[in-house]
């Protein structure tokens, strides 16, 4: 059972989709899902890290995308 639908058995809220989380925006465009970090960047800028280097990081062999909607 999701998270959504364990809250909905104890409050009476419609949750929607998600739009931010942990500081990140998320959106969808036509059939993209967009993550912007622009709140995280303020964070690094805010404790003198603005010269950090990017690191990729892949995404775990065992978690699966697909097209359903939840």
């Amino acid at each position: 059972m999701n998270l959504k639908a364990k809250l909905a058995e104890e409050f009476s809220i419609d949750l929607g989709s998600t739009k931010k989380i942990l500081g990140y925006r998320i959106s969808r465009e036509k059939r993209l899902l967009k993550i912007s970090q622009v709140k995280y960047v303020e964070v690094l800028k805010r404790f003198n890290m603005s010269d950090a280097k990017p690191v990729n990081i892949m995404l775990g062999g065992h978690f699966k995308l697909s097209k359903h909607r939840f």
